[in-house]
C-alpha cells in the first residue's frame, strides 16, 4: 500500500510540474467488497492529487462469475452509493465516469449520459496474442468498443423503448445470465 501511495504522490508531483500533461485518473473496479467505501476512497485519493475517477462495474466472467455471490453487487444496490459519489465529485471538483452502468440505473443524475465511461472511450484497437495450446500463437485484432457492445453486453426487449437506447451499450451478459433484466426500466421522456 505504501509503495502504491508513493507512486500516486510521485505522479501528482509530476502533474504539478508539468511533466505529465493529463490529469491523473484512478480506475476502480466496483465489487461487493468495495462499493460502500467508494465515497471515502475517492476523498482519500483526491487528497493525493487524483482528480478523475473511472468506476468500472465488475465484468462477470471467469472467476468473477464463479465468485459472483461473494463479490458481485446488484446494480440496484449501487444506486445510493453512486448518488453519494456524484454529489461528492461536485463538492471536490473531481471528474467521474462510470463504465458498465447503464443510464437507466443512473436516474438520479441530471444528465446520466455525461457520466457514461463508454461515451468517453476512444476506439481502442486491441492486439491480443493468445497461446492457449502453447504451440500456436494466435494474433487477434479488434476494437474494444465493438467487442463490448456486440459480444460482451446485451439489451432486453424493453431497452428499445428507453430514451438512452441509442447511447447505451447494454448490460454485461454474465450479469443478465445471473440476475436477469428486472432491475432495468426504460427511461421514457
Amino acid at each position: 500500500f505504501a509503495q502504491k501511495l508513493s507512486g500516486i504522490k510521485n505522479l501528482a508531483e509530476c502533474a504539478k510540474t508539468g511533466a505529465i500533461k493529463s490529469k491523473i485518473t484512478a480506475n476502480i473496479v466496483i465489487t461487493k467488497l468495495n462499493f460502500a467505501a467508494l465515497p471515502e476512497t475517492i476523498k482519500f485519493l483526491s487528497k493525493y492529487g487524483i482528480s478523475e475517477f473511472r468506476l468500472n462495474y465488475m465484468r462477470p466472467e471467469g472467476r468473477a462469475m464463479s465468485n459472483f455471490d461473494r463479490i458481485g453487487v446488484r446494480y440496484s444496490e449501487l444506486i445510493p452509493t453512486i448518488s453519494r459519489v456524484i454529489e461528492l465529485s461536485r463538492g471536490i471538483n473531481a471528474g467521474i465516469n462510470l463504465e458498465g452502468i447503464p443510464p437507466c440505473i443512473l436516474r438520479m443524475a441530471d444528465e446520466p449520459e455525461t457520466l457514461m465511461g463508454e461515451k468517453r472511450d476512444h476506439l481502442n484497437l486491441v492486439v491480443s496474442f493468445n497461446d492457449s495450446t502453447k504451440k500456436n500463437i494466435v494474433r487477434e485484432t479488434f476494437l474494444w468498443k465493438n467487442r463490448r457492445k456486440y459480444e460482451l453486453k446485451t439489451k432486453g426487449e424493453n431497452c428499445s423503448k428507453c430514451a438512452y437506447n441509442g447511447n447505451c451499450e447494454g448490460v454485461w451478459r454474465g450479469y443478465v445470465e445471473r440476475s436477469g433484466f428486472e432491475e432495468f426500466k426504460p427511461v421514457i421522456r
